[in-house]
């Protein structure tokens, strides 16, 4: 979804467009670094259990998935 959202802002022709495709871009980097540091919390809060593995990725899915209905909004 984030490579459709940046292709359609680099298809609008207007002065604004390469600022929009900057901020999109920053928007995702720092997407990434709160998603990968919330879900490391997530999983070091079951102390090492044999649920923290499953709680990491179920916890990027269940981001992702708000990121994608985010971008896809617009």
């Amino acid at each position: 979804m984030f490579g459709q959202s940046k292709a359609a802002l680099e298809g609008i022709d207007s002065v604004s467009t390469v600022d929009a495709v900057k901020a999109l871009e920053k928007s995702q980097a720092v997407f990434i670094e709160f998603r990968d540091a919330e879900c490391e919390r997530e999983s070091a809060a079951m102390m090492g259990g044999t649920g923290s593995g499953n709680i990491l990725l179920s916890c990027k899915a269940q981001l992702n998935n708000w990121r994608v209905d985010q971008l896809s909004k617009q």
